[in-house]
């Protein structure tokens, strides 16, 4: 007992030197732990396994039976009835022109109708004899007029003659003084105006003269009856009026554009107010059965794909769900600029919630094809191997360190690939091959999770 009483005095006088120790060993422990502690890494059991050998390329859903909407005469529009993505069923309105122009087109067309349907009858039946009456009455009207235009005429000669020949004899008294100026130049005015009276009743004269010719034709004409090549222009004229306003009809029953397919909107290229011309597109549709897929393969991976083949769409749009689909056709020729051909391919399922009026044309996708299948092959995922110079490297964790490791390897889909040769069954690589893991002094694998393999999680991973 007499020993701690000792011990305590000797610590109380060298506390400096004992409070350095006991900080020195504090600081070795936590060294020494630090050292011999291991760093978790993400790591992969290699294990053989089923697998599917697969080629994924990158491509885009397209309809291979687009139309066209266009509007049947040029108006304006006055409503869309559909937008972008939209389903549609065949018979439904899509587009509505305004009616206005065409109502008016259509009175207008109707009228014309019926005065060359009236114009057609009265050629077809001939000259009635109270129109033959009327012709002839004309006739007499007209030699009347003639007559009376003559004898106006006759008496304003003999006036006009006889003006002429008064101031020709009143000319030699005017120069000798006999009469005034004024007096000669009254006498020369009445002569002048006698003889445009007698132009201007020539001229009627000629007039009257022309009308009762007119009117002697038009009874003749009248009397024998319309010719053949009448009733033929006159058929012409009508069958052209009942035409243009059947056309007329037609478009103003056009003015609501149906569709003529069920399917999706493509495209709505106008707006309501625009002009619609014929022929220039309103809306763009497809039909929903003819989605497809378009995938643009590179030339070397061509034989791997064949007509019939399964493959499997994942849309950028809706990752979460892929949908089935099967080659179609093959395309025949190799694009010069990228060395890729086309490849089409049908979607035979879709996924309820990816009915078809959200599924468009134009959506980006994966299209992966199913090209073989491997029997109990070791695989890891794509990004526990790394390129080393002509082979493959993968990092091995075993007994607390990450040890590179060749392998023979090849790439059997976009995240797997098929360990040949290098690795055994059971050994646990870094998921992430990385060439960093070889600093750290003392790793132990921590299983990385896999949705597609509950096996794996299962595994239980080395001990430390």
């Amino acid at each position: 007992m007499k020993i701690l009483p000792t011990v305590f005095r000797a610590m109380a006088r060298h506390w400096r030197f004992v409070l350095l120790t006991l900080l020195a060993l504090a600081i070795l422990t936590v060294s020494l732990m630090n050292f011999y502690r291991s760093e978790p890494v993400l790591a992969v059991q290699a294990q053989r396994r089923d697998a599917l050998i697969t080629l994924t390329v990158t491509g885009a859903i397209a309809a291979d039976n687009t139309v066209s909407v266009t509007a049947p005469f040029q108006a304006r529009i006055t409503a869309i009835h559909t937008r972008q993505g939209n389903a549609i069923s065949a018979g439904q309105p899509l587009v509505t022109l305004e009616a206005d122009d065409s109502a008016a087109a259509l009175a207008q067309a109707q009228a014309q109708m019926r005065e060359a349907r009236a114009a057609l009858a009265f050629v077809s039946q001939g000259t009635r004899p109270e129109d033959l009456s009327r012709l002839k009455s004309r006739i007499q009207e007209a030699d009347w007029q003639r007559t009376q235009a003559q004898a106006a005429l006759k008496s304003a000669q003999a006036d006009a003659d006889q003006a002429r020949r008064y101031v020709e004899r009143m000319t030699p008294l005017a120069k000798d003084g006999a009469i005034s100026a004024n007096e000669y130049d009254a006498l020369s005015a009445r002569a002048q105006a006698a003889a445009q009276t007698v132009s201007s009743l020539q001229s009627a004269m000629a007039a009257s003269a022309a009308r009762a010719q007119q009117a002697r034709d038009d009874y003749e004409k009248g009397r024998v009856g319309p010719t053949g090549p009448e009733r033929q222009q006159a058929s012409a004229a009508y069958e052209a009026a009942r035409q243009r306003a059947r056309m007329l009809a037609a478009q103003l029953g056009q003015r609501v554009i149906r569709s003529p397919l069920s399917g999706i909107t493509l495209a709505r290229l106008q707006e309501p107010g625009d002009i619609a011309m014929p022929g220039q597109p309103i809306l763009r549709i497809a039909d929903r059965g003819t989605l497809e897929v378009e995938a643009y393969v590179e030339e070397s991976e061509l034989s791997r794909i064949a007509t019939g083949q399964h493959c499997e769409v994942v849309l950028d749009a809706s990752p979460e769900t892929p949908l089935a689909c099967v080659v179609r056709e093959i395309g025949d020729e190799v694009n010069p600029d990228n060395g890729t051909v086309i490849v089409k391919a049908n979607i035979v399922s879709q996924r309820p919630e990816a009915s078809p009026s959200r599924l468009l044309s134009g959506m980006q996708a994966d299209i992966t094809f199913m090209t073989g299948s491997l029997r109990q092959a070791i695989t890891l995922p794509a990004t526990a191997v790394e390129k080393a110079g002509a082979g493959w490297r993968t990092y091995v964790i075993s007994q607390g360190k990450a040890h590179a490791r060749a392998v023979t390897a090849r790439r059997i889909s976009l995240e797997t690939v098929e360990i040949q040769s290098g690795l055994q069954p059971g050994e646990w690589v870094a998921r992430a091959a990385s060439s960093d893991l070889l600093a750290k002094r003392r790793v132990v694998a921590q299983p990385a999770p896999s949705p597609d393999d509950k096996s794996r999680a299962a595994s239980k991973p080395p001990s430390r």
